[in-house]
């Protein structure tokens, strides 16, 4: 059985998420009705809406660039992002496709690793101009001295396999039809008929 304090914390917990929306701007009006839409989960804010750069956002693949606005929002009742997602296009009028909602943890998440990725691109540097290369045009990394140097490496590193047996009874031109077989039964050891 939960104590007290465990009903006390559920009872006052925020859920908070972030729904971003392809070419409708979250102000006057709009702002209202998707306010009222949420009511449903009980809204305890909502954010200013706040503009993003116009880009390719992967959200809204179908889109192309398009103007996107943020809000976030914290609501007391339990819900997943879908629901959300459908209550606004139902009840404020928008179309379900140009909205996307995510809790707040998933979209910080989201938010960090697009950042990482940006500062793994930016350390790359092109080769062209890379001093590790020992000459001005890099062909000894290569051109055909290196493919000769690459063959010699991989045939000292290739594997020799011996073969049992001969070719000797397959070269005579007879068939293993004719090669004779152990006649003998596994089970019983007796001898079959020849």
């Amino acid at each position: 059985m939960k104590s007290l304090s465990a009903y006390f914390h559920e009872t006052n917990k925020l859920y908070e998420f972030r729904i971003k929306m392809a070419h409708v701007e979250p102000k006057g009006e709009v702002l209202e009705k998707i306010k009222n839409a949420l009511n449903a989960f009980q809204v305890e804010s909502v954010s200013h809406a706040k503009r993003l750069p116009i880009t390719e956002h992967w959200e809204f693949a179908n889109e192309g660039a398009c103007e996107c606005y943020v809000i976030d929002v914290s609501v007391r009742y339990p819900t997943i992002p879908g629901q959300l997602r459908q209550l606004i296009g139902e009840r404020a009028g928008i179309n379900p496709n140009w909205v996307s909602v995510k809790t707040m943890t998933e979209a910080l998440n989201d938010d960090l690793s697009f950042s990482q990725s940006d500062e793994n691109e930016a350390r790359k540097q092109p080769l062209l101009g890379d001093d590790s290369l020992d000459s001005p045009s890099g062909q000894e990394q290569v051109g055909t001295p290196r493919l000769t140097s690459l063959f010699k490496e991989l045939s000292a590193n290739t594997r020799k396999f011996e073969i049992q047996g001969t070719d000797n009874e397959y070269a005579s031109g007879k068939t293993t039809n004719e090669i004779p077989q152990n006649t003998t039964s596994t089970i019983s050891g007796k001898k079959g008929q020849q």
